[in-house]
């Protein structure tokens, strides 16, 4: 019968055989053999032999070790990730706080600017004619006051001179110094009324200037303010667009990890499913071998 076994070539015949060794107590050396066979990268014992239960052990255990590395593997990713998306958000932080300082910074210009503006030649040289114009009123107002005590002073002289003249002579020039003070008091008046009412219409132009001046720097802070407001909103629509992006792409790459590991799993348990069948096919033929070979030995032992 090993005679046969060794030399069988039909994978039906070698198990049969060995089916055979096996209940007449050889399995031990049709291990041996076997085992030593698949050293060399040969068969033997057909398709039935017990030292492939080890075989399995240890392709058990080496798929166990690829499924743990493979899940390490995937842990240390999700860190990856988990890292990355917290360092991304870090960035958007710095990123909003970057444009707030560069606002700041912009305001702070625009102050500066509208500081240096009062310090510009057109500005120094309106303020210098304004300075003039003033110091002129001054002087005149020191000629007036000196023509005042100047009419004084010739009055006193008038009276101390003319003393001793007679009360209607004393009156009459008296009224005559005083109807010439007040004519000159008068056309003193109408110069000084129209010099104020050329410095209230200069005045008035100049703030007019100023205001329109004015106006126009906050028409154009306002657009910048805008066109800021837009640049901003601009940024943080694309990055909303990149970031939903993104999450998408996420989203597509764990699904196909997913469909891939279903797949995977599933072809798993049909492997399983079919080891398990191909080993309960192998106990069943080997049963009826059994039952066979009794029943050839019963009908030897009824012929005899």
């Amino acid at each position: 019968m090993l005679s046969l076994l060794e030399t069988a070539q039909t994978d039906g015949i070698q198990t049969c055989c060995t089916a055979i060794l096996a209940v007449l107590g050889f399995i031990n050396i049709i291990i041996k053999k076997a085992r030593n066979a698949k050293r060399e990268g040969k068969e033997y014992g057909g398709s039935f032999l017990i030292y492939d239960e080890t075989d399995i052990e240890q392709k058990n255990k080496d798929n166990i070790i690829q499924y743990s590395e493979e899940l390490i593997k995937e842990q240390q990713k999700n860190q990856i990730e988990q890292e990355t998306q917290k360092f991304k958000e870090a960035v958007s932080k710095n990123y909003e706080q970057i444009v707030d300082l560069k606002q700041q910074i912009s305001n702070y210009e625009h102050d500066n600017q509208a500081e240096m503006n009062e310090t510009t030649p057109q500005y120094v040289s309106e303020h210098n004619a304004q300075i003039s114009f003033l110091t002129d009123r001054v002087i005149q107002a020191d000629k007036l006051v000196n023509f005042r005590k100047q009419q004084i002073n010739n009055l006193e002289e008038y009276a101390i001179n003319h003393q001793n003249e007679g009360k209607e002579g004393d009156g009459q020039e008296q009224e005559d110094g005083i109807i010439l003070s007040e004519r000159e008091e008068k056309l003193e008046q109408k110069d000084q009324d129209k010099e104020k009412y050329k410095d209230k219409e200069k005045d008035k132009s100049r703030k007019k200037e100023k205001e329109s001046d004015k106006q126009k720097r906050k028409d154009k802070e306002k657009e910048r303010e805008k066109q800021k407001e837009k640049d901003k909103k601009k940024e943080k629509d694309k990055k909303k667009e990149k970031d939903k992006k993104k999450e998408k792409d996420k989203k597509k790459e764990k699904d196909k990890k997913k469909e891939k590991d279903k797949k995977k799993e599933k072809e798993e348990i049909k492997e399983k499913q079919k080891q398990i069948l191909i080993g309960v096919d192998k106990k069943d033929l080997l049963k009826e071998q059994l039952q066979l070979k009794d029943k050839e030995q019963i009908q030897i032992k009824e012929k005899e």
